[in-house]
């Protein structure tokens, strides 16, 4: 299985550092056990981890992560996405965090792959700003991987609570990227919304009814972190429509890696 990393993503005045701790660290270890796991990322060995990410998220699986000698293996030979063989793998998962919204979403080889592994009938499956790796994916009948499709990512909504798409200074109590990262982050950091353009594409865009609500689900650490007050939590929302597996947020990671290892295990 190839999970695909985040690096260092910038435009002028925009800096978005890294691949999220959590946002790797859970699906990783629900994925691991039951297969074989291999990073890829842009410019291939050890792209950089958010170190804001890093500061916040102090879980066990955050910790283990960063300490795991197969994991650090792993990202010392993270492959450049233009060296990948789809071929070789079963499915690709994507993970969050900004950059792909930034670069991927016009990366040749990001799309090249992508669509091979979708044309293939192989699994692809991403989450929050990951999906916006797929918005120029295609199939052979050169329609979106999107299209006829229920899927989603991170709501317009849940960029609005986090001071990324409205006009004026990003909000100093960001729960995702933490008050000292929110300089690096101008207003309408994001360049086009992922709920937007699913929809452009012919997708049905599906969301938890509130995102911002107090949820009676246990909810992994990565959810419990990103708390707006106490008794708010982000719930998680995942979508599966054929090949093509989607997560809404950074809540999404686990359930979404659970429902994957599922499909496969029918495979």
């Amino acid at each position: 299985m190839l999970v695909y990393l985040v690096e260092m993503a910038s435009r002028p005045q925009v800096i978005l550092p890294g691949w999220y701790l959590p946002e790797a660290a859970h699906p990783y270890y629900t994925l691991a056990p039951q297969f074989e796991i291999d990073f890829a990322a842009p410019a291939g060995l050890n792209p950089p981890l958010d170190p804001g990410s890093a500061a916040m998220f102090t879980e066990d699986e955050s910790v283990t992560i960063l300490k795991d000698e197969k994991v650090k293996g792993l990202l010392a030979n993270t492959k450049r996405l233009k060296d990948v063989n789809a071929d070789d793998y079963i499915a690709i998962f994507y993970i969050g965090a900004h950059g792909p919204v930034i670069d991927l979403s016009v990366d040749k080889d990001s799309i090249k792959l992508d669509s091979k592994f979708y044309r293939s009938d192989k699994i692809v499956s991403a989450f929050c700003h990951g999906i916006a790796a797929l918005v120029s994916v295609t199939g052979e009948d050169g329609k979106s991987i999107f299209n006829g499709k229920n899927v989603t990512a991170f709501a317009i909504a849940e960029e609005q609570q986090v001071g990324k798409v409205e006009m004026g200074v990003p909000s100093p109590h960001d729960p995702i990227h933490g008050p000292s990262n929110a300089s690096l982050f101008p207003a309408k950091a994001v360049p086009f919304q992922n709920e937007e353009r699913m929809q452009e594409l012919g997708g049905t865009y599906v969301k938890v009814s509130e995102a911002w609500a107090e949820s009676p689900l246990p909810l992994c650490d990565t959810v419990r972190a990103l708390k707006f007050h106490a008794d708010d939590n982000l719930q998680p929302k995942i979508s599966v429509s054929g090949t093509l597996l989607t997560g809404q947020n950074p809540g999404s990671a686990k359930p979404l890696a659970d429902e994957l290892l599922k499909v496969l295990q029918k495979l």
